[in-house]
């Protein structure tokens, strides 16, 4: 498992604070399965439980009778949790592949941000 995959896993688990940012996961998520075929890259059962483990634990939650609790309470089936694990795995196995093209272009995007986040500030 990448290194950087417990912070990836949080971010994609985060609400997002509106349906937009939430639609946005989802996207980028079946981007990354298609991709993920595409390249051969499918993420093994190995690789969807270390990132199932990391979910889990950030909540606490380590045994089965947690785990369908938790699922009870969250009107999910076990089957739709492990759809979204392989979502979140999909994103952390394309996100590695390809590091070395998003590294100038994250740059790219944080200069037009903060850019953007100053005229607003210098206009209000």
């Amino acid at each position: 498992m990448m290194t950087d995959a417990p912070n990836a896993i949080d971010i994609l688990a985060r609400p997002g604070g509106n349906d937009q940012v939430i639609t946005k996961k989802v996207l980028l998520a079946a981007l990354a399965c298609d991709e993920a075929a595409r390249l051969a890259l499918t993420p093994n059962a190995e690789t969807v439980a270390a990132v199932e483990a990391n979910f889990l634990g950030a909540l606490a939650i380590h045994n089965r009778v947690e785990l369908d609790e938790w699922l009870n309470a969250s009107a999910l089936s076990y089957d739709e949790f492990k759809l979204v694990m392989r979502d979140f795995a999909a994103v952390v196995v394309v996100e590695h592949h390809h590091a070395s093209l998003l590294g100038p272009r994250i740059e790219l995007h944080r200069r037009v941000v903060t850019a953007r986040e100053r005229r607003i500030s210098a206009l209000t």
